[in-house]
């Protein structure tokens, strides 16, 4: 088999289904598919495309661009798109969001931003929210429901994001010395 690579061209955003049946990446510009026997999909996504994230459980997919966050279904047959947040003509922001993801339950779509900032659409009400890490974000890593992991040990402190309650939490370093008793 060829690498995805080498008929695509490099990909700047990559996601991988839950039962890995599919990787979707942004390729050049273009978003595609491609399926567990090789075959590659163009996908109907808006231009600058920037995150990707499988909905869990299934094969549809969620991008976002600076002004636009949309839905593409169908991967197996014929994909369609529909937009969740924004649109395609709206004007763009000075920056894109770096990651995109999922609520384990698929309520709720969450994105952050370079500077920190985090948007978070409820699927059911439509309602959109914010907040801001106040750190140097590095992705939304799933720690289970609708808790993401936002940066590394670097700063001091980790820091996480709770979707259910919008809030920003931190976890800080054990001091040093300690041994995990009573103190």
């Amino acid at each position: 088999a060829l690498p995805i690579s080498s008929y695509l061209g490099s990909a700047s955003a990559l996601a991988v289904s839950d039962d890995g049946q599919w990787i979707a990446g942004v390729f050049g510009g273009s978003v595609s598919a491609i399926g567990a026997d090789g075959t590659a999909v163009p996908l109907p996504a808006p231009s600058g495309v920037s995150a990707l994230a499988f909905y869990h459980g299934t094969s549809d997919l969620a991008a976002t661009t600076s002004s636009q966050v949309v839905k593409i279904s169908g991967l197996g047959a014929t994909p369609a798109s529909a937009t969740l947040f924004g649109s395609a003509g709206a004007p763009s922001s000075a920056e894109s969001p770096i990651a995109i993801a999922l609520t384990a339950d698929n309520s709720q779509v969450v994105l952050l931003e370079p500077d920190g900032g985090i948007g978070q659409i409820n699927l059911t009400s439509g309602v959109v929210t914010t907040a801001n890490c106040g750190c140097t974000p590095a992705g939304l890593n799933g720690l289970g429901d609708s808790i993401f992991r936002l940066n590394t040990l670097d700063g001091g402190s980790v820091k996480v994001y709770d979707a259910d309650s919008g809030s920003v939490l931190f976890v800080p370093l054990e001091p040093a010395g300690t041994q995990g008793g009573q103190q």
